[in-house]
């Protein structure tokens, strides 16, 4: 637990100083090796040969390249919503236990994990965009702050499920996907990020948190722990634990960015509204 907490504290902190003293281009350049790693990983899982991983990457490239010279305002608000679709839909499976959901994902893991990495990557490098369409511009320093608003939510949310799922979890989530997932860990991932926001805003900024970012936040959190099934369900298929060894007490890229997924298409949607 203790290099778990210590290398997402390290992740944190360098994603914070990147995207408070880098350039914007640079940010998105990390984003990019960020995601096509978390292909290669993914890929690699399902015991394709380095030729393989290596062509998916490629074919990433190639893809990232057309959905990047298609930008719009339009072209991302509907991307969002189809992301924040399929992730319904995961989360369907998951709550109702339906089976052939599961099946298909698994069956067809690389096609649909490369697909919503991309997404996720797209709409993440169009931070803001969706503001456009209330004819308000997206500042440099506003997609800053939304970068690491993201970070910090989805930091609190895993941080905090982990260690109240650990020291005081018993009642079992999804023992046949993620054994270690309680529903403590869960109700404090919700919990946590809404308390210390809620602080935040009320205290530090002396704003009002509205119910409606309340309900957002809270779908975020939630929407943390699906991204996390979806990756551990792939895993679980494919006999692995983690999707690599990279980062101490949490495995690969792909472990770390799995709660990433679903919570930017979410806060695409949050932007519009």
């Amino acid at each position: 637990m203790f290099s778990r907490i210590i290398t997402a504290g390290l992740l944190a902190s360098f994603f914070l100083v990147l995207t408070l003293y880098f350039e914007i281009y640079f940010i998105h350049f990390v984003f990019t090796i960020i995601a096509l790693y978390s292909i290669f990983e993914l890929v690699k899982l399902s015991g394709k040969s380095t030729l393989n991983q290596l062509l998916s990457c490629i074919l990433s490239i190639i893809l990232m390249y057309l959905l990047f010279i298609q930008t719009s305002h339009n072209t991302v608000l509907y991307l969002s919503y189809f992301a924040f679709l399929l992730w319904s839909l995961v989360l369907i499976s998951l709550l109702f236990k339906i089976t052939f959901i599961k099946k298909i994902i698994q069956q067809n893991s690389n096609l649909i994990g490369i697909g919503i990495i991309l997404l996720a990557w797209y709409l993440l490098l169009n931070y803001g965009t969706t503001l456009s369409t209330h004819n308000i511009k997206p500042s440099e320093e506003s997609t800053r702050l939304y970068y690491i608003f993201t970070i910090v939510l989805v930091s609190l949310c895993d941080t905090s499920g982990y260690i109240i799922g650990k020291n005081f979890g018993t009642k079992k989530l999804c023992i046949e996907i993620s054994p270690k997932k309680t529903y403590e860990g869960l109700i404090a991932s919700i919990l946590v990020p809404l308390i210390i926001f809620y602080l935040f805003f009320i205290i530090y900024l002396s704003l009002p948190l509205l119910i409606r970012d309340i309900i957002f936040i809270t779908i975020c959190c939630v929407y943390c722990t699906i991204g996390d099934l979806f990756i551990s369900l792939i895993k679980r298929h494919h006999n692995v634990k983690d999707s690599g060894i990279l980062l101490p007490g949490h495995g690969g890229v792909l472990d770390r960015i799995d709660s990433y997924l679903p919570v930017i298409a979410i806060f695409q949607i949050w932007l519009f509204i």
